[in-house]
């Protein structure tokens, strides 16, 4: 309880952040610590006989918390990414649906729009996915829309592996999600294989993805006895003459020049 004469002392803290600080957050800060001194002085114009004091002290950094802006910003994302992702989980508030032959799976157009150009235009434009609020999808399977939705919420993969790979590359190019199909294509680079490069290289020139066909030739050029001599390789030969012609030059080019 407050009593006549009693000193009532108000501090303001300000910590040294040891960085530059800009010209509006400083402007800022100034205008809030004025205007928070005018209205608490006041308080001293009273005729409560209240003795009143007001300080101000900048405190070193070291004092006040170890974190550095790096840290609290990789903080402030993955705090971002666990909401998302509980709103995809717990189905909070979505209006619209990604519906496949077997599985609906409930989304958020505003999510879906801000990582994909395809999605934005379905939502944005006169297109029946805007009208109807859900999205049909018969090419592909149930696990690979929800590894899809699963990485726009969270930006995360969970247990990739070859086959869920080839499936999310295509669905990544289809829908345009830019830094999932990148993931995509930096995994099958790194999972290269005698029986996969093929597949793979039939499904880099499919996407006219000169980058992942680059690397299969590469691979091809180092191990071309491996491969050439395959059955995988003979298939593609049947199957697809005018593609492993075009390798097999650019095989050539890279065997000769090294």
């Amino acid at each position: 309880m407050v009593t006549l004469n009693d000193s009532l002392i108000i501090r303001c803290r300000m910590w040294d952040s040891r960085n530059p600080i800009s010209l509006s957050g400083r402007c800022s800060a100034e205008t809030l610590i004025e205007t928070e001194s005018k209205t608490i002085g006041k308080i001293d114009e009273l005729e409560y006989g209240f003795d009143y004091q007001d300080t101000q002290e900048i405190i070193p950094n070291t004092t006040n918390t170890n974190f550095s802006s790096k840290e609290q910003h990789t903080e402030s994302l993955t705090t971002l990414k666990d909401d998302l992702n509980s709103l995809f989980k717990e189905e909070i508030l979505c209006d619209t649906k990604l519906k496949t032959a077997n599985a609906t799976f409930p989304a958020h157009a505003l999510v879906l729009s801000a990582r994909s150009s395809v999605f934005k235009s379905m939502f944005t434009t006169d297109m029946k996915e805007k009208t109807n609020k859900c999205v049909d999808i018969d090419d592909l399977d149930d696990d690979a829309v929800r590894r899809m939705l699963l990485f726009m919420y969270s930006d995360t993969l969970d247990d990739l592996e070859y086959e869920s790979a080839k499936s999310l590359y295509f669905a990544a190019d289809k829908y345009n999600i830019v830094s999932l199909l990148q993931r995509c294509s930096n995994f099958l680079k790194q999972n290269l294989l005698q029986s996969n490069c093929c597949d793979i290289l039939l499904l880099a020139d499919k996407h006219q993805d000169k980058d992942l066909k680059d690397a299969v030739q590469d691979y091809i050029a180092k191990n071309d006895e491996a491969v050439l001599f395959s059955d995988e390789w003979k298939i593609l030969e049947k199957n697809h003459p005018q593609l492993t012609i075009e390798v097999l030059r650019a095989v050539c080019m890279k065997n000769r020049r090294s």
